[in-house]
């Protein structure tokens, strides 16, 4: 696979909850200006990316992203 798929799974949290943070911000402020389904969709997507990160702290992700990864990789070339 390609390594920049490797380091965005492995290095999630990094840039997983500040993309939380400002999507939250995002639909914070189409909230405000009456942009409803701007506001819907950036909440949706936050709330997306907010489980993602709960399952990758409960699913030990630093340790177990890269076997996994190359599991799937192992898999697609057969």
């Amino acid at each position: 696979m390609d390594p920049l798929i490797y380091f965005l799974a492995e290095h999630y949290p990094w840039w997983g909850i500040p993309l939380v943070l400002i999507l939250g911000e995002t639909a914070n402020h189409f909230r405000r200006t009456g942009r409803r389904w701007s506001m819907v969709i950036c909440a949706v997507l936050a709330l997306g990316f907010i489980a993602l990160t709960v399952i990758y702290f409960v699913k030990d992700g630093f340790f177990e992203t890269r076997p996994t990864l190359q599991k799937m990789e192992r898999a697609i070339e057969r």
